[in-house]
């Protein structure tokens, strides 16, 4: 079943994965009430291989998992410098993994989250919210053959400006996702591959690693 066309509301949890420069698009609304903050477990130190202009690097990362308290537990590997955060709103449950390099960060910081939605939450409210945010950043719609993420439904992109920014969205069984990246383009060599780290060390429980794998890279 597809995300964008019309179904009758789900009564499971549904997921949205999200990858967002930090405060670029409200998710919430203009009527958003302010967020709750939750812990997110972080494992011990580790190193991870990333592949930055062609050539193996090691980095420094960690293990996150989601809060004991959420309905959706995932886990994943994240390399330095993001750094993670959680929340919970009105419509559901956020992470945001967001780009702490020191020195001087561009505003807003690359980033990108990933939010849940509750179970009350209509696959028509997603396909609006999906399609707004894809109207507000002026983002174009993808051909098939160029999508980044072979399980997206649809995509969308922009990269004018100095600025590199995808929306997908798409559905698997009873989660419904969508990742969107915006970082200034000059970051690109360093939080792309780093992104892509993340996105295909996601675990969801009851669920294969690397369900957000991407094919174009």
């Amino acid at each position: 079943m597809r995300l964008f066309r019309k179904t009758l509301k789900r009564t499971a949890p549904l997921l949205v994965a999200v990858a967002i420069g930090a405060a670029a698009v409200n998710l919430g609304g203009s009527d958003a009430q302010p967020a709750l903050t939750s812990s997110t477990a972080l494992g011990e130190p580790q190193t991870a291989a990333l592949q930055l202009e062609g050539e193996e690097v090691m980095v420094s990362a960690t293990t996150a998992t989601s809060p004991s308290e959420w309905p959706l537990q995932f886990s994943t590997v994240v390399p330095e410098p993001f750094q993670v955060e959680t929340s919970v709103d009105e419509m559901g449950y956020r992470t945001r993994f967001v780009w702490n390099y020191p020195g001087s960060q561009p505003d807003p910081a690359p980033a990108f989250q990933v939010y849940v939605f509750d179970s009350d939450v209509t696959e028509d409210q997603v396909r609006e919210h999906v399609t707004a945010i894809a109207q507000r950043l002026n983002l174009s719609q993808l051909a098939s053959e160029d999508k980044a993420y072979p399980q997206a439904d649809v995509e969308y992109a922009r990269a004018a400006s100095g600025h590199t920014a995808r929306l997908s969205a798409g559905q698997n069984g009873d989660v419904m996702w969508y990742i969107l990246t915006q970082y200034p383009s000059e970051y690109g060599d360093g939080f792309g591959p780093r992104q892509h780290l993340i996105l295909n060390s996601w675990h969801w429980a009851g669920q294969a690693q690397g369900f957000f794998a991407a094919q174009n890279q």
